[in-house]
């Protein structure tokens, strides 16, 4: 009963011989061309006879014209949904979160003002790293494990005066390191090593008392600043557009996906997703994960 009740009042067997669209009313003028498909075809076919086929260009204006000018008014709306089925500015084919730069990273901590020290100042707390402490200490073929720690420490007490080691290890439950481990592994599992020794870790919380739309706000601030957008004039949806647009205009092959920033929605997602696991692996603040903020505990991957 709804279908013909919608044909009368938008009957297309009302005399009127030009094209319309039945549903809005809207009339298509003199150049839509469309309904004459048939004929355009085969009058471009026909224009290929006795050409060079890779001196023939086809030529915009004898395309098909239709009644609208797009499937959108406004092309920046599309790149509002993600064409894939993960966000791939974010995630490699695999499905792993892609790899840092820390390059630079390290290039635009240095950028800001006042990151060098002129002078050492009297009270100072350094913080090492596990990784290039490792290779200042030779080890020596035959001298047991506790002599090769004992070295380490005779050498961190002889060069600084107060220090904190910052190690890389992989407990029991999954943390986020767990991507990075199978990326370096390449699927390769070595044996598990237990250490007894504990060392307690300190830090500040971080974003303790935010709101939610204070951790999707920063996120996404975050990502339009790294992918060289302006955060008070646009957002990653139009930054999406804009590369998008800009790469079109420069380039001669396709655009890669990858290459351009996420949507606002998976942006969302990822800074929830790195808000929580900042939370509970880092600092240790153990809350359950909540499945509505794109994370959650099915496996320990080994």
């Amino acid at each position: 009963m709804s279908i013909l009740t919608f044909m009368k009042e938008r009957s297309p067997f009302n005399g009127d011989s030009s094209l319309q669209n039945i549903e809005f009313g809207v009339t298509a003028d003199s150049s839509v061309n469309v309904d004459n498909s048939k004929d355009v075809g085969t009058a471009i076919i026909e224009s290929l006879v006795g050409q060079n086929v890779s001196d023939y260009t086809f030529k915009k204006k004898k395309k098909c014209t239709n009644l609208a000018n797009g499937l959108f008014e406004d092309i920046s709306e599309i790149f509002k949904y993600e064409p894939c089925s993960v966000p791939s500015s974010l995630f490699d084919n695999n499905g792993l979160p892609r790899q840092a730069n820390k390059s630079i990273l390290a290039d635009a901590i240095w950028d800001f003002d006042g990151c060098g020290c002129l002078e050492t100042a009297t009270n100072v707390h350094h913080v090492l790293d596990d990784g290039s402490l490792i290779h200042r200490i030779p080890w020596t073929k035959g001298n047991s494990f506790n002599s090769i720690f004992q070295a380490y420490v005779d050498y961190i007490k002889s060069h600084y005066t107060d220090a904190t080691i910052v190690f890389d290890g992989y407990p029991d439950v999954p943390t986020v390191k767990d991507f990075t481990h199978i990326r370096r592994s390449k699927g390769c599992i070595s044996p598990k090593i237990n250490f007894s020794a504990k060392m307690p870790y300190q830090a500040r919380l971080f974003l303790k008392k935010s709101s939610k739309a204070q951790v999707v706000k920063a996120g996404e601030e975050v990502l339009v600043e790294l992918n060289g957008g302006v955060q008070s004039v646009e957002g990653l949806d139009l930054l999406r557009y804009r590369k998008f647009a800009s790469k079109v205009v420069v380039g001669n092959i396709f655009v890669q996906v990858h290459s351009l920033p996420p949507t606002s929605d998976a942006a969302k997602l990822y800074s929830m997703r790195t808000f929580y696991q900042t939370q509970i692996i880092w600092i240790g603040e153990r809350h359950d994960l909540d499945p509505n903020h794109g994370i959650g505990i099915h496996q320990r991957i080994n």
